[in-house]
């Protein structure tokens, strides 16, 4: 078996097996990107929107994360998924935005409280461990 090692300043990467002295270990189990993707909506005002994605992730809740904006400005935001308590409004844009996953899919909702219908562009990205 191949293994990629990158190991921090003042540590031989030939030698060192210590993981508290690798930035990078390949033997170890490391988070990876199952499946990305995007899509814009638009949402009326008082609207959800919720779009599924299927994961073929059979049997886990991954991790997943969302990034979203207005179309209208420039600003991104952030967030992951979540159980409890959804994602709130940020910088009161109007848009509250909610990532969650089952043992099937990934949940992205798009709720608009802006007072006006806004086009939001999201991002999202759904992760899975392997060793």
């Amino acid at each position: 078996m191949k293994v990629i090692k990158i190991a921090k300043p003042g540590f031989n990467v030939e030698t060192e097996d210590d993981p508290n002295n690798l930035v990078f270990d390949s033997r170890l189990n490391h988070l990876k990107n199952k499946l990305a993707g995007s899509f814009t909506q638009t949402v009326a005002n008082g609207a959800t929107y919720t779009k599924t994605v299927a994961h073929g992730l059979t049997g886990k809740h991954p991790l997943c994360m969302a990034y979203f904006r207005d179309t209208s400005a420039s600003n991104w935001y952030i967030t992951m998924s979540t159980y409890v308590t959804p994602f709130l409004n940020r910088k009161s844009i109007g848009l509250h935005v909610e990532i969650y996953s089952d043992t099937t899919n990934v949940y992205i909702k798009v709720r608009n409280s802006s007072g006006s219908s806004k086009e939001v562009e999201v991002q999202y990205e759904i992760f899975y461990e392997n060793a």
